[in-house]
């Protein structure tokens, strides 16, 4: 299962103590040493979905940064 969230709607999650699955992507025109925000908050409770979506992202030229 793949859910998508806003970066408020991410905040908001953390911040409640809400766990996330296992796998969670950033993907976007963002960049973390510059502090540029990312676009595309994304978590993954299968490794397939996670990896493939990866690789979608890459393709489309956004950079990602991922968590498992």
């Amino acid at each position: 299962m793949t859910k998508t969230y806003t970066r408020e709607q991410l905040i908001q999650k953390l911040n409640s103590g809400d766990i996330p699955e296992r796998y969670i992507l950033f993907a976007g025109k963002g960049y973390v040493p510059k502090k540029v925000p990312f676009t595309i908050y994304q978590e993954f409770d299968n490794l397939t979905d996670f990896l493939n979506m990866r690789q979608t992202h890459i393709q489309n030229g956004l950079n990602v940064l991922c968590f498992a």
